[in-house]
């Protein structure tokens, strides 16, 4: 036997434990996102803050959707109320549950991206690379430090019912996937994938289970918020301010998105690149067990181009199929090649997890600790030079610096969310978010800021 025939049976014995090199990959890079997020005192992101306070604030007896403003679904704020109670006041008992809840969901979506990629392919490297993918963006691991993002319970949610299809289970995939769309309204993508492959596995009979489980579960999770009177206000805030609340079209807004997807990926440009590449050429070659995965990533791509890429979360349900896209691309691929794709996400993976994406050169970590106007002023790294250019080449820059950030600045004179949340403080108003979305709403309908209720039919 060779020095080659052995480095390559090393190898391939190492692949072989995909699942455990999976998994402590990902609990490595979250549990260090944890330590730089807390090293400094726990400082909650601004969703977070507000939702958590929301959910403490629910279990002080204010109504969700009336008492404060959100677009959010209604998994999403009970589950934050749980967290609430069981924190008995503590607010900092409260951040740890919700940081704890977020990690461990984060985690094991990295590992159902590689279970899924292992379901299509076979391949244990591929299956590996999928998983190590998800951690090349910084952010994903970042963001999970701060707080209750309810994105990452929506993603792992929505990739375990498509393993449960998979497997032809289709009730407790239909639960799953209710779930999911329960906490973020992208999540719905998720029941028609499930769907897509109840009917492919089970024929009629799994599609009706899927359609009963999806509709047995979402009874159950809307039940509590209409018992308490909110159902009307929800329906105003979570679907017709998110159907009339969209991003600018055109060129120049497709253009800006395209600026701010390499500015907030990076050196994790590289990964999404090859991703997209396995998708277009390789997924179509099998579309019987690759449809789902380009109907997803069709999906999420039109919602980041021409529909919703508010802030950094937005590219989250992307990740995932561009992630599936890489495994099937080195799936594809033979001896060293394979094994090139591979370190080149592992080396991304570890500038993400080691210096936050970036250390100044090419990119920086501003775009994860800070807004992306505030990451394009001060560093002046490769990307940044490059977008700013391509924006004032075009005109674009007035695309991020228009009246609804002024209008943020000039209104929002309340306390921050950081006091709302560590000071338990009563609003005085139920705008006490104000986000972009809220604001841009809120000129639409020529409402008050200062309204004690919110959720009134435009």
């Amino acid at each position: 036997m060779t020095t080659e025939d052995i480095r390559s049976f090393e190898f391939s014995d190492l692949v072989e434990r995909w699942r455990l090199i999976t998994l402590s990959a990902a609990v490595v890079a979250f549990s260090l996102s944890v330590i730089r997020e807390f090293s400094g005192g726990p400082t909650p992101g601004a969703d977070p803050a507000f939702l958590q306070h929301a959910g403490w604030y629910f279990t002080q007896g204010a109504k969700p959707y009336i008492h404060f403003w959100d677009v959010k679904p209604p998994m999403t704020h009970l589950t934050t109320a749980v967290l609430a109670y069981f924190s008995f006041g503590n607010m900092f008992v409260l951040h740890i549950y919700s940081v704890t809840l977020i990690t461990i969901s984060g985690i094991v979506s990295v590992y159902l991206v590689a279970k899924a990629t292992h379901h299509i392919t076979r391949d244990n490297l591929a299956s590996l690379t999928a998983g190590i993918c998800m951690l090349t963006i910084a952010g994903y691991h970042y963001h999970a430090a701060q707080g209750f993002y309810p994105k990452f319970l929506a993603i792992t949610l929505g990739l375990a019912g498509i393993i449960f299809q998979l497997r032809q289970q289709p009730i407790y995939s239909g639960i799953v996937v209710a779930l999911s769309a329960g906490y973020i309204q992208h999540g719905a993508v998720f029941s028609l994938l499930a769907l897509g492959l109840a009917a492919q596995y089970n024929g009629r009979r799994g599609v009706r289970i899927t359609l009963v489980a999806i509709a047995t579960t979402t009874a159950l999770v809307l039940a509590p918020i209409f018992i308490i009177g909110s159902g009307e206000a929800m329906i105003v805030e979570t679907i017709i301010v998110f159907v009339s609340a969209s991003e600018p079209s055109g060129n120049i807004a497709i253009l800006r998105r395209l600026g701010k997807g390499f500015v907030y990926t990076g050196y994790a440009s590289i990964p999404v690149l090859l991703g997209v590449y396995g998708l277009i050429r390789i997924a179509p070659k099998n579309l019987s067990k690759t449809w789902w995965v380009l109907s997803g990533a069709t999906l999420y791509a039109v919602q980041i181009f021409f529909v919703d890429f508010d802030s950094y979360p937005d590219l989250f349900f992307g990740l995932i199929f561009v992630s599936i896209g890489t495994g099937l691309l080195v799936a594809s691929l033979k001896d060293r090649r394979r094994q090139a794709v591979t370190g080149v996400i592992i080396a991304v993976a570890v500038v993400s997890v080691t210096v936050l994406g970036g250390f100044g050169v090419v990119t920086n970590k501003t775009v994860y600790t800070d807004s992306l106007d505030d990451s394009l002023d001060k560093s002046d790294t490769l990307i940044h030079t490059s977008v700013k250019a391509i924006e004032g080449h075009f005109n674009a820059e007035s695309m991020r610096r228009d009246s609804i950030k002024q209008d943020i600045e000039r209104l929002n004179t309340q306390p921050s969310l950081d006091q709302y949340f560590w000071q338990k403080i009563i609003p005085e108003t139920c705008h006490y978010r104000l986000s972009t979305t809220e604001i841009k709403w809120l000129k639409q309908t020529n409402r008050p800021i200062m309204a004690d209720t919110c959720g009134a039919w435009p």
